[in-house]
This record gives C-alpha cells, sequence and structure tokens, in this order.
C-alpha cells in the first residue's frame, strides 16, 4: 500500500517535472507547421483566461479596492498613519491579495477547462489520434496552454492592481475625502524594486504550476468519463496549494 502511496507520488513528480522542461524546450520549434499550431492555440488560450475574464477582474479590483481604501482611510487617520495607506496598498494589492485573488480565478475558470479538455480528448481516443498522425502534443497542446496560463496571469495580475487602486478611489471618494495624487504618490513611493522582482517571479511560477498541474490531471485520466470531474476536482485543489505555497515561500524569503 505504501510502495503503491510513494509510486504514484514519484510518477506525479516525473510528469510535473517533464511538463516544466516542456514548456521551454517547446520554443524551439523543429518546424513551420508546429510552430503554427503553437501561435494559434496560444493566442486562443490568452483569449480564453485573460480576455474573457478581465471583466471579472476588474469588478473584483474595484470592489477589493474601495474596500482597502475605504477602511485605510476609516481607521489610519484617527490612529495618526495617513503614511501608511501607500504602504497597506502595496502589501494588499501586489504582494498578497492581488496575484492570490487572479490565481484563484484563473484555477476555477481555465485550470477546471484544460483539464477537462485534456482528459476529454484521452477518453474519447483523440489524443491517441494526435499521436498517430504525427501531431507532437507538446507543441498542440502542452506548451501553448503554459505560456498563455503565464501571459494571462501576468497581464490579469497587472490590471488588478490598477484597477484595484483606480476603482478603489472611485468608491472611496463617494464615501469620504481621498486626494487621487496623494494616494498614488505613497503607493508608488512603497513600492519597491524588491517588491517587483517578487511579483514577476510569482506571476511566473503560480502561471507555470497552475497550468502543469491541470495538464498533468488532465493526463491522469483513463478511458471512463466518470474520471473527469474528479480530475477537475483535483486540479482546483493541488493549484490552490502551490498557489498558497508559492506565495507562503516568498513572504518568508523577501518580506520576514
Amino acid at each position: 500500500m505504501i510502495s503503491r502511496f510513494l509510486s504514484r507520488r514519484w510518477e506525479d513528480i516525473g510528469l510535473f517535472a517533464a511538463l516544466f522542461v516542456i514548456s521551454f524546450t517547446s520554443l524551439s520549434f523543429p518546424s513551420r507547421g508546429l510552430r503554427f499550431f503553437f501561435w494559434d492555440n496560444l493566442i486562443k488560450q490568452i483569449y480564453f483566461t485573460g480576455v474573457q475574464a478581465l471583466r471579472l477582474i476588474i469588478i473584483i479590483a474595484f470592489v477589493i479596492g474601495g474596500i482597502v481604501i475605504i477602511q485605510t482611510m476609516n481607521q489610519l487617520p484617527k490612529l495618526g498613519g495617513e503614511e501608511l495607506i501607500g504602504a497597506i496598498l502595496v502589501a494588499v494589492n501586489v504582494r498578497e491579495v492581488g496575484p492570490l485573488i487572479v490565481a484563484f480565478i484563473i484555477i476555477g475558470r481555465s485550470a477546471t477547462a484544460i483539464t477537462t479538455e485534456i482528459a476529454s480528448m484521452r477518453v474519447s481516443g483523440q489524443f491517441d489520434i494526435l499521436l498517430t498522425t504525427g501531431v507532437d502534443p507538446n507543441y498542440y497542446l502542452f506548451a501553448p496552454r503554459i505560456w498563455g496560463m503565464v501571459i494571462s496571469t501576468a497581464s490579469l495580475i497587472i490590471f488588478f492592481i490598477a484597477f484595484s487602486i483606480i476603482g478603489g478611489f472611485v468608491m472611496a471618494r463617494v464615501i469620504t475625502y481621498i486626494d487621487f495624487y496623494f494616494l498614488l504618490q505613497g503607493f508608488v513611493k512603497n513600492l519597491s524594486f524588491m517588491d517587483i522582482v517578487t511579483l514577476v517571479l510569482k506571476i511566473f511560477l503560480i502561471g507555470q504550476f497552475i497550468s502543469i498541474v491541470a495538464i498533468r490531471e488532465g493526463l491522469k485520466v483513463g478511458i471512463a468519463s466518470t474520471e473527469i470531474p474528479q480530475a477537475a476536482s483535483r486540479t482546483v485543489v493541488h493549484s490552490i496549494f502551490y498557489a498558497l505555497f508559492i506565495d507562503i515561500v516568498f513572504a518568508g524569503i523577501f518580506y520576514l
């Protein structure tokens, strides 16, 4: 029982590592045809993961930005800490809440969709047809979805940060007085180079891990269609774990 469990875990780790390597090695296209497949599927993935989720991200950013700014403007002036507003915005929008909220939305929308798509191809035999016809799934399926997820994650996090500040200012302006220049100045002043570096690394790792987990769980499905929802459920649980783990690791390394 224990040996079987350990064997499965090593298989999962090996498949995860292989997909991580494939995401880089697949960028060297051996033929023009494969290059077309890659870019076509990459654009489709960015459109689904990034463009179609943009409206939801903007709405959530507006709401969270408004709540954060309203609470800080109501509480900090009482304690004489107006200068801390910028630091709180950086901590909430850049370091912690922004990347995690975007990651959770992507997991719920796109990661489960990738798992379901690949699992359905496995069950229906389409995946085997790709192999027999000579179409490399690394270029056609895996790499475009991995890099599409990374690019979409970066774009959505940038939009979240921008609209959480702008939208929060608009919402807070209705309730309390706030100067936008003061708000923006405090944000920029407290945004350090390390914050930017950490955010870039988070974006890359979260995008990579979420997409690789989604692909891995889809590939693990056999011939039964009842395994598809189970695979999607595992994708959500494992992706959330990795997203939180990455966030905790970076918080421990760079900010403690």
